[in-house]
């Protein structure tokens, strides 16, 4: 198996790719996302580790870079901002995955052989009326994940009580999303209504944030 391991914890990358390679398995190391985007662009990688607190640009960037350079390599996000009972349909990325910090690399590569099989299985169009204006998708069939990617961001507004705050939404799956905020330090609540449409609203539970994002379960 090709990876590109991409961890900013020195240590740790270094320790995976060493375990991997003892695996049998060939690993690619960077610590920092904009290389990572370079290093999938240029090498057939069969999967890539992400983690989504990185010291340049952050893992949901990395994914935006790599969807947009036509790069479809499957990906398992990792994160310490995780919790071991998470949903990855609701994180608010485009993965099949997550591995919670810390992990066992037996528990890692038992991920990496499951993304490798769910981006294999053949996946149904999605039919027109099920679009929005504007939106894009793709369908998996009524036993995997339904995922709405944006090709900019998508205006919205959180509601918590009285109090309205202007959002964007980055990235939506029917099980949550990615969304960033008007700064890193705007005080958002753990549950709040998210609006996107008259006709879209959603009850939302925060979990994980990094800088200005944050990612949200659907209640």
């Amino acid at each position: 198996m090709q990876v590109l391991y991409v961890e900013n914890d020195d240590g740790l990358a270094k320790s995976v790719q060493m375990l991997l390679h003892q695996a049998g398995h060939f690993c690619h190391i960077t610590g920092l996302g904009q290389q990572a985007v370079k290093l999938a662009e240029r090498n057939n990688y069969d999967i890539i580790v992400l983690d989504i607190m990185l010291p340049d640009i952050d893992g949901y960037e990395v994914m935006g870079s790599l969807r947009a350079a036509g790069v479809g390599t499957p990906v398992l996000m990792q994160s310490s901002l995780l919790e071991r009972d998470e949903n990855p349909d609701s994180l608010g990325f485009e993965v099949h995955e997550f591995l919670a910090k810390p992990f066992r690399i037996q528990e890692l590569t038992e991920r990496m052989e499951t993304v490798l099989r769910l981006s294999k299985q053949p996946r149904i169009p999605k039919r027109p009326h099920e679009a929005e204006p504007g939106e894009g998708g793709e369908y998996q069939g009524d036993e995997h994940r339904q995922h709405t990617r944006f090709a900019t961001l998508k205006a919205a507004e959180i509601i918590d009580g009285g109090r309205r705050m202007s959002c964007f939404v980055m990235n939506m799956s029917h099980g949550g999303a990615a969304i960033k905020l008007p700064t890193p330090k705007s005080d958002c609540p753990r549950r709040f209504v998210l609006i996107i449409s008259e006709r879209e609203q959603h009850d939302c539970l925060v979990r994980w944030r990094y800088w200005d994002k944050i990612g949200v379960k659907f209640l």
